[in-house]
């Protein structure tokens, strides 16, 4: 099985904000994702992250599923 790479990673991401919020990771406050793709953060907490620095109300971040 192949490694998860960062390009993957940010897809995953993105397809996370795009169904709760039609909006991707370029439309928000930039955060460290390559830092939290490296830490092994799921892309779930990275929506959720990207979501609280972006000022998102709590039960839009909390609509994001996280395993």
């Amino acid at each position: 099985m192949s490694e998860v790479t960062f390009e993957m990673y940010m897809k995953a991401v993105n397809r996370i904000l795009t169904d709760r919020v039609m909006l991707s990771s370029q439309d928000l406050p930039d955060i460290a994702y390559y830092d939290m793709y490296n830490d092994g953060v799921t892309p779930a907490e990275a929506a959720q992250e990207a979501l609280i620095e972006a000022g998102a109300p709590d039960e839009l971040i909390n609509s994001i599923v996280v395993s």
